[in-house]
C-alpha cells in the first residue's frame, strides 16, 4: 500500500476524478441517468425539455441503458444501404391520379403539378429512404390539403380544417413571417425522424439526422435557383412547434419539423 501523503486541497481534486471514474456520462447511457443527483448533467437538461423526455423512448427501444458501452456506435454505409433497400420495398406502388378538381379528393399529385406547385421534380430528389429521405420526410400543404412525399409520388395525407388553415398560414405558427396578399397557400415542411437512424446509431444517429434535414434543405434551394424560382420561396426556421405539429398531424417527438418553406404568389410585376 502506498505511503504517499496528500493535502487537503490534492486530497479534493482526487476525490473529484475518483467520484467522476463512477458517473456514467457515456453518450448511450446519460437520458436514462438523467435523474441523478450529478448537477453538471440535471443543470443541462429538465423534464421540461423534449429531448429529456426521449429518454423513455430510447430505453424501450433499447438504444440506452444503466450499462454503458465501450465506444459510440457508428452506422456503416454498407449497413445503412441494406435498411434502405429493405425499406423501400415495403412502400406502395404507384398511385393513379384521378385529376379532380377538388384538392381534398386527390390520391396524389400529378409530376406536372409539383413541378408548377412545389418548382420542383421528384426525379431529382434521393430515391425513398436513399441518403437524407432516409430519416426526412416532406410534407407539402396545397390549398387546404397535405401530402406527404412516399415513394415517388406526393400523396393525400389528411385535409385542413379552416381553423387549421388559419393556423398555418399566420404569426400563430411562425410570426416572423410577414403573411400578406402575397401569400399563396402553398407551403413545404421538412420533418426529421430521427429514431430511424437513431435505431442504428444511437444518438449520434439522431444528431445525424438533423444534417439530413440541412441537406433537404440545400437541395430544395438548389433546385429552386435552377428553375428560377428560389425568389418566390421564404424559408423559415423559426415557428411554433406546436402548432405546426398540430397541422401537420404529428408528435413532434417521434416526428419533428425542422424548416418550414412559405411560397409567395409569384405574380410577375408589371413594368
Amino acid at each position: 500500500m502506498s505511503s504517499y501523503a496528500t493535502s487537503g486541497a490534492e486530497s479534493a481534486v482526487l476525490e473529484v476524478y475518483v467520484l467522476d471514474n463512477n458517473i456514467k456520462l457515456n453518450e448511450q447511457t446519460s437520458l436514462y441517468d438523467r435523474g441523478s443527483v450529478v448537477s453538471s448533467w440535471s443543470d443541462r437538461v429538465t423534464d421540461w425539455d423534449p429531448v429529456a423526455r426521449l429518454g423513455d423512448t430510447f430505453l424501450l427501444n433499447s438504444q440506452v441503458g444503466d450499462h454503458p458501452m465501450p465506444h459510440t456506435r457508428l452506422v456503416p454505409p454498407d449497413v445503412l444501404e441494406q435498411v434502405s433497400s429493405r425499406l423501400a420495398l415495403t412502400l406502395h406502388g404507384r398511385l393513379e391520379n384521378l385529376k379532380l378538381q377538388e384538392w381534398a379528393l386527390r390520391s396524389v399529385l400529378t409530376d406536372d403539378e409539383v413541378v408548377e406547385l412545389l418548382g420542383i421534380n421528384i426525379a431529382d430528389l434521393p430515391q425513398p429512404y436513399k441518403e437524407w429521405r432516409f430519416s426526412i420526410e416532406i410534407y407539402a400543404l396545397v390549398r387546404d390539403t397535405i401530402f406527404l412525399l412516399l415513394n415517388g409520388q406526393f400523396v393525400r395525407y389528411r385535409r385542413l380544417s379552416r381553423d387549421e388553415l388559419r393556423i398555418v398560414l399566420s404569426e400563430r405558427t411562425a410570426p416572423f413571417t410577414s403573411f400578406s396578399d402575397e401569400a399563396s397557400g402553398i407551403m413545404i415542411a421538412v420533418v426529421a425522424v430521427p429514431g430511424r437512424l437513431g435505431a442504428l446509431g444511437g444518438l449520434r444517429g439522431e444528431r445525424r439526422s438533423l444534417i439530413a434535414a440541412g441537406e433537404a434543405i440545400a437541395q430544395f434551394r438548389k433546385l429552386w435557383l435552377k428553375s428560377g424560382v428560389e425568389d418566390k420561396w421564404s424559408w423559415e426556421l423559426e415557428f411554433f412547434d406546436d402548432a405546426c405539429s398540430q397541422v401537420l398531424g404529428i408528435d413532434g417527438v417521434e416526428r419533428m419539423s425542422v424548416a418550414l418553406a412559405y411560397r409567395k404568389d409569384g405574380k410577375e410585376e408589371k413594368e
